[in-house]
């Protein structure tokens, strides 16, 4: 519910992604780890990512949130872009296959 009322975030670029882009929350992802570097690509058009472990890094994500906080439009059309990104129906297929292969693995 949180997420999903929120009119922008601040997230490590990790799987909480996931579930803002569903919730349709324009995100500023803080680049943490090494296996985060992928998520500026994948934050196209609704989010912007940020390698944390530079110099300045907070002052840019603060920079960058003050910005987007004064554009509300732009805010608007990053959080259409993420609900676009996905479908929020990730966990169906993971069970669905789980489901199909126990299913196969009952009649071996």
């Amino acid at each position: 519910d949180l997420m999903a009322q929120s009119g922008l975030a601040i997230s490590a670029a990790g799987g909480t992604l996931g579930e803002l882009a569903v919730c349709g929350v324009p995100t500023i992802a803080a680049v943490v780890a090494d296996n985060q570097a992928a998520a500026s690509t994948t934050m196209a058009g609704w989010g912007i990512a940020i390698e944390a472990r530079a110099d300045h890094a907070v002052e840019r994500l603060v920079d960058e949130a003050v910005r987007l906080w004064d554009e509300p439009e732009t805010r608007t059309r990053m959080g259409e872009a993420a609900r676009a990104t996905v479908d929020g129906l990730g966990a169906v297929r993971v069970v669905d296959a789980l489901s199909a292969t126990l299913d196969q693995c009952v009649r071996c």
